[in-house]
């Protein structure tokens, strides 16, 4: 398997892994968690407000970012310097996604939904940094001037 054909299985991995998180996310209560966890940080820090959303509101935009996802992912199919951009800026997101999760899981003692899934977008999302193939700028037409 080339290098193109591994990353767009990466890519797509990451994908489900982001709908794999978005459900765990919506069938563990996950928009109560955000109120819980924004709710001990503003005892902290009281400058930083409590949030709460609607479960209809979180449903909405995790079906944005999965629509961003596959967006990213006809991009990826271009091969062009700047898909290969993207996705790696991606990745990274996803990383971040994924290690807040983790972290919030273990500095405030508790599962919090989205924990399980947020091991594969970490691992997806740096195969998507590491096997991304060097992707060709786009080619100019060659003019008599530029040849």
């Amino acid at each position: 398997m080339n290098k193109s054909n591994r990353f767009l299985f990466s890519f797509i991995g990451l994908i489900l892994f982001q709908i794999f998180m978005s459900l765990e996310e919506l069938t563990g209560g996950y928009p109560q968690f955000i109120k819980i966890v924004t709710q001990k940080i503003h005892i902290r820090i009281p400058s930083i407000p409590v949030i709460e959303i609607s479960n209809q509101l979180f449903m909405f935009s995790n079906l944005i970012i999965i629509i961003i996802l596959f967006v990213f992912l006809g991009l990826v199919f271009t091969e062009t310097k700047w898909s290969g951009i993207l996705a790696i800026i991606l990745g990274i997101i996803e990383i971040l996604n994924g290690a807040f999760h983790i972290i919030s899981s273990i500095h405030f003692k508790m599962y919090i939904p989205g924990t399980i899934s947020a091991i594969g977008l970490i691992i997806f999302g740096f195969l998507i940094i590491f096997i991304r193939p060097s992707f060709q700028e786009e080619e100019t037409e060659k003019t008599p001037e530029t040849q």
